[in-house]
């Protein structure tokens, strides 16, 4: 970034330490105009004095300002970046003219927060010297944040953000959403602009890629501390208006609140040990203080919330702004200490995601999410900015799922109507906007407003609250009418517990005190009041429920809200008193079409009096005598529909009550239409498959889809993905959408499953290449078609068809002395390629024999059967000795031998002719072996050793390498599970601080055991052993050039099938990758899987030949337990396989073959450091023993080879 102008940004202390939002005034400057703009905190402006400005044409809207030859008017900061960011350094600005007045400004800050590069955008209109800020915009300026569709993989992403430098720098745990932090190379003017406009072009697997916005507090601190407490019972102290106030103390006489009643507070962090707060503050019960994640929600000890911009458990306040909305929310009541909150019982969960200056929309999401999946029904928002996509789609999740959002509309003096703020400015049905009034029911100075954008105002000035220091204090700031609102949701939540966010919503928009001051300032012009939502003086549209109705009542007598009949238990709607040949009639509008609902009774002259329900004057159902509540649904027609109920009565007598009720009348919108079907489809076993459906209707829509008629349990989104299809999958699959207005099943879907057969499965290549075939063989219908991995691979048949046939291709030589492997896919089906590189001179590697044994040293396995095959280049002299688990045709006969000694053995070939041999090594250390035939014919060739797995005492066993804290290296020397000696190395001293043990093998190919060790700044050494235990000498590996940073061993084995053990590496993103060693030099690096992470939470255990083709696969383990295999050739990734799950107390430490049957075993370490041993066939697990009798490991020792 040396590129950058840096622009400090100084002496503006006192406006950090007290103004985020507006200016700092004393509370009786703040009441004495609501039109009053806050005065400039800066009067330099870019375009004063600019030439470029004064000449230029009106008609060149979005024309560049060259900065100016008067250092003061260029190197100045703007205004808002001082008032936002009064510690920060502008980097880099623009100034952009867009038409004769209007401007834009873009700067580029370095801040405190913890993404400290913020790119602010502000457009403004020049009055004389004032700018006057028609619209901002501030995000993190290096990273964008990219929400997936459904389906989209984390490997398209990475493909999608290479070319322009992008990393995932972060994942955010949404649970209905897969959404990262995308870093940019660096911050600059236009990175975040360029991002968003290069992954737009991803739209087959991006939803939404956005800026992360910067939200920060919402607070005006006062010089005074207030000792009373006004705003909840205001008697005209301190010059007030007498009962402008939310009417608290007349509440409290109905309702003080309920633990049951979970509050989450999105703000700085709370201080959890005031002793007015302590007793409210929520318990995780399904967490514990251990370090664990006992209740896997992707958080560790968060028993009282989590901590979103720091990414740890710690939720304590370090600013105040928290502590102070925690106890105006639900300070407890009527204990005898400090002050009171609005609800003295509740639970506060805390979720800290902002600093002292701010915080980012992508923390915030977490947080919101965090809270709708912990229980929290009402969360508050004293925070505003910028806002984000991922900030919008956490708030439709909320409201999707009922959670009650209470937002500070702000304190910028601003229609947010025009400039808004987030997230209160969202048009969401589940979020509160609050304003700031005063003692005398004025809207505050600096309090921004909205006639549509803000609903309420309550008191925010003079507010008295906890603090820091266990005290108490006085502030002002819409920060503080917010959780006024928030505390009387907390006691409807506890009055009614039952009601959703709409309703309590409701309930308090409906029953504001209307102030003047907030005529035309917010939707309900009016202030808070408690006790009216509580107890409300029952209208028709609060007994009718809202809903957006608006009512009117006509006739001989107005119907009336009642509270003593009612369906919902609460109150309704009662027709007025009428006589004889009178009615009592209710009438309302709503546009159509759509469905509605009501619930009516009648009480009344059986057939002579009646309910009647008219639409548009067309009579529609009417009710007579004494019936109980009843529910109707009507569909609307398109248009503006007049409702109409009337309660009529005859000429003469009356019957029961003589009385009409109808209760909660709601619009339930348009029921659901599927537009687009799911289309039937066929596949391949093994194969990912999707039905999807296009529908129309009011949301939320709801989605279950079937198979065969029966619901799949969890598929309840859009579209219905199926992995690694079976046959047990085929069937007739179809969805149900449903909303409040109804449902619609969609048409079923047909699943036919095909399967395809490729024989033989495998080719193998020397370094010449050559050409090859294999047949397909389809069963179900589909057609098949032929892809390739490697361009080094020609198709050399038609590549799609639907009947069975041979298919012919051809390998180019291969001119590297590396082997090499490839795939063709077809459908399903993986046909295996495998070339040899060009051979060392006088080896017969891949033309002869090849064998793969148990250890450097030459040593012969164990007796056994192993398959005799002619060689590839079909010389009859030729043979070729693999394990019997290797899949080769059967004819080329099963090869049984018996070891003679640890350097020879007989063979014995059983077929239709008795065959004897004899196999010696001729050269151990150079792994050259013969093999004599019964004829005396004698045939060279070179076996490959398996390298990474140590043996000290020369008994051909597995031996297991130690290191304690202090650097000490030992070796355990092994028979079996039991141990046999314990030989501290080098005399027990310890490795160079920093240094610890990553693995173990014969890394300079002289039959010796290398100790792989890594430093702390990420350089490898290797202490070079001879006869086992006995130290020679350290030597720097890749000439001592460190790993990258994040990257570290974890097991040293051949991967390129060079005969020389190479360096396998895992990242901290658990991204996998190869270091090819020749001895100690380093040769190249590979990626694994093209850089695709295994997950968060899986790490590597070791490696071994799972599947026996005599390649190395790789063992990954979950913290939850899971194990799992990525099976490779060479480094080519072939497919996965899932084994049995061990308990989350025992982590997987390492592979050894603890029972000499030449297959590799999992090692096993418990909490309590006991150890335990997997026997392992492969993949399948066979059984399970303590090492050592479940002796524990000593207390400062860990496992640290072989892997």
């Amino acid at each position: 970034m040396k590129h950058l102008r840096k622009i400090v940004v100084g002496g503006f202390l006192l406006l950090a330490a007290f103004d985020f939002f507006g200016t700092r005034q004393l509370p009786e400057q703040l009441e004495k105009s609501d039109d009053r703009k806050p005065p400039l905190t800066s009067s330099t402006h870019w375009s004063q004095g600019n030439p470029a400005v004064a000449q230029q044409n009106a008609s060149f809207p979005g024309r560049f300002i060259p900065p100016a030859q008067n250092a003061n008017q260029t190197n100045s900061p703007s205004a808002l970046a001082l008032k936002h960011f009064p510690k920060g350094t502008v980097l880099d600005s623009r100034l952009e003219q867009l038409s004769a007045s209007e401007f834009r400004r873009t700067e580029l800050i370095e801040t405190t927060l913890k993404y400290p590069f913020i790119r602010l955008e502000t457009r403004f209109r020049n009055e004389g010297i004032e700018e006057i800020i028609l619209g901002r915009h501030e995000v993190v300026a290096d990273h964008v944040s990219v929400e997936l569709k459904p389906g989209a993989t984390e490997a398209e992403l990475l493909a999608a953000i290479e070319p322009m430098g992008g990393y995932i720098r972060k994942k955010l745990n949404l649970e209905y959403a897969e959404t990262y932090l995308i870093g940019l190379p660096e911050p600059t003017l236009d990175a975040v602009p360029e991002a968003i406009e290069h992954l737009s072009a991803y739209s087959k697997i991006i939803a939404e890629v956005d800026g992360d916005g910067v939200s920060r507090k919402t607070v005006i601190p006062n010089d005074a501390r207030f000792n009373n407490m006004w705003y909840l019972h205001n008697t005209g102290q301190s010059g007030g208006l007498p009962d402008a106030d939310i009417d608290a103390a007349e509440a409290w006489a109905i309702r003080t609140g309920s633990p049951d009643v979970v509050i989450a507070i999105s703000d700085t962090g709370v201080n959890y040990n005031h002793s007015d707060l302590k007793d409210n503050i929520w318990t995780n019960l399904a967490e514990k203080a251990n370090g664990l994640d006992d209740d896997r929600n992707g958080y560790r000890d968060d028993f009282r919330g989590w901590n979103f911009y720091e990414g740890n458990k710690d939720v304590m306040d370090k600013d105040g702004h928290g502590t102070f909305v925690a106890g105006i929310i639900g300070a407890r009541g009527n204990n005898g200490i400090g002050i009171s909150g609005v609800s003295w019982n509740c639970k506060l969960m805390i979720m800290r995601v902002l600093d002292t200056d701010g915080g980012f929309s992508s923390d915030i999401a977490e947080g919101f999410d965090y809270a709708r999946k912990n229980g929290a029904k009402i969360i508050n928002a004293s925070h505003g900015g910028t806002g984000a996509s991922v900030m919008r789609r956490a708030v439709d999740n909320l409201e999707a799922a009922g959670v009650l959002l209470i937002a500070a509309a702000g304190n910028y003096s601003e229609n947010t109507d025009n400039i808004p703020l987030h997230p209160a400015s969202y048009p969401n049905q589940n979020i509160i906007s609050v304003a700031a009034t005063s003692r005398h029911d004025s809207l505050l100075a600096f309090s921004s407003y909205g006639p549509s954008t803000v609903d309420l105002g309550a008191p925010g000035i003079a507010i008295s609250s906890t603090t820091l220091d266990h005290s108490y204090a006085t502030y002002s700031g819409t920060s503080f009418a917010a959780p006024l609102v928030t505390g009387v949701a907390a006691l409807l939540q506890a009055q009614h517990p039952g009601w959703d966010c709409f309703r309590i919503r409701t309930r308090i928009l409906n029953n504001v005190d209307k102030v003047p001051s907030l005529n035309g300032k917010c939707t309900t012009g009016g202030r808070l009041n408690a006790y009216k939502a509580l107890v409300p003086k029952t209208t028709l549209a609060e007994a009718l429920d809202g809903n957006g109705f608006t009512w009117t009542t006509s006739g001989h007598a107005p119907w009336f809200g009642g509270k003593i009949f009612s369906h919902d238990g609460v109150d309704s709607a009662e027709s007025g008193k009428v006589w004889h040949n009178e009615e009592s009639r209710l009438e309302t509008t709503r546009t159509g079409p759509g469905k509605m609902s009501f619930w009516w009774k009648v009480s009344s002259e059986p057939n002579y009096d009646f309910l009647v329900f008219y639409v548009n004057g067309s009579e529609q159902a009417r009710i007579s005598g004494a019936t109980a509540w009843a529910k109707r649904y009507f569909d609307l027609p398109s248009g503006n529909n007049t409702l109409t109920w009337r309660y009529v009565k005859d000429d003469s007598y009356s019957g029961g009550m003589d009385k009409a009720f109808l209760d909660e009348v709601i619009f339930l919108g348009v029921s659901p239409a599927i537009t687009s079907q799911p289309a039937s489809l066929s596949a391949f076993v093994g194969t990912n498959v999707n039905f999807s459906v296009n529908t129309t209707g009011t949301s939320p829509l709801t989605y279950q889809w079937r198979k065969n008629g029966a619901n799949i349990s969890g598929a309840t989104r859009t579209s219905l993905t199926l992995s690694n299809v079976q046959v047990a999958d085929a069937g007739n699959y179809s969805v149900l959408v449903s909303n409040a207005a109804g449902s619609a099943a969609s048409t079923a879907a047909s699943l036919a499953l095909c399967n395809v057969t490729v024989s033989p499965s495998t080719a193998s290549f020397d370094s010449a290449g050559g050409s090859g075939n294999f047949g397909i063989t389809m069963t179900g219908g589909c057609s098949w078609s032929v892809e390739k991995t490697n361009s080094w691979i020609t198709l050399d048949s038609s590549t799609t068809g639907t009947a069975d046939t041979p298919f012919h291709f051809s390998v180019a030589p291969n001119e590297s002395s590396f082997a090499r492997a490839g795939f063709l896919t077809v459908g399903n089906r993986r046909f295996l390629v495998r070339q040899y590189g060009i051979p060392a001179p006088g080896s017969m590697f891949g033309q002869s024999i090849s064998m793969t044994v148990t250890n450097a040293s030459g040593s012969l396995p164990n007796n056994g059967t192993f398959l005799l095959a002619t060689s590839i280049g079909g010389d009859a002299a030729a043979f070729r000795i693999v394990p019997l688990t290797e899949s080769l045709p059967a004819d080329e006969g099963t090869f049984s031998y018996s070891r003679n000694s640890s350097s020879s053995a007989t063979l014995t070939l059983s077929g239709t002719t008795n065959y004897i041999a004899g196999l010696t090594f001729a050269s151990p250390a150079a792994g050259v072996f013969n093999l004599q035939h019964e004829s005396g014919e004698t045939q060279s060739g070179i076996f490959a050793t398996r390298t990474g797995r140590p043996d000290f005492n020369g008994d051909s066993r597995n031996d297991i390498v130690l290191q304690n804290i202090e650097g000490v290296v030992a070796a355990w020397c092994m028979q079996g599970t039991e141990l046999v000696e314990a030989i501290p190395l080098r005399n027990k001293k310890p490795a160079a601080t920093g240094w610890k043990v990553m693995a173990a093998a014969d890394l300079l190919g002289n039959s010796e055991l290398e100790i792989i060790l890594q430093g702390a700044t990420g350089q490898l050494a290797a202490w070079c052993m001879t006869n086992g235990t006995n130290f020679v000498k350290s030597v720097f590996l890749r000439d001592g050039v460190p790993l990258g940073a994040g990257w570290k061993v974890v097991s040293a084995t051949d991967f390129n099938q060079d005969g020389n053990a190479d360096l396998l590496l895992q990242h901290q993103d658990t991204r996998s990758a190869v270091w090819f060693m020749n001895g100690t030099n380093f040769l190249g690096g590979q990626h694994l899987r093209n850089q695709m992470p295994a997950g968060i939470g899986w790490r590597i255990c070791g490696v071994s030949d799972f599947d026996g083709d005599g390649e190395n696969d790789i063992l990954w383990q979950h913290q939850d337990g899971r194990l799992r295999v990525w099976h490779f050739v060479a480094t080519e990734f072939v497919a996965v396989s899932n084994l049995r799950t061990a308990n989350s107390d025992w982590r997987a430490v390492g592979m050894n073959d603890f029972n000499d049957d030449g297959k590799d075993d999992i090692l096993f370490q418990h909490k309590d450091r006991r150890l335990a041993v997997w026997f392992m066939d492969g993949t399948n697990f066979i059984s399970a023993t303590l090492l050592r009798n479940g002796q524990p490991l000593g207390g400062t020792w860990r496992i640290a080879a072989p892997k």
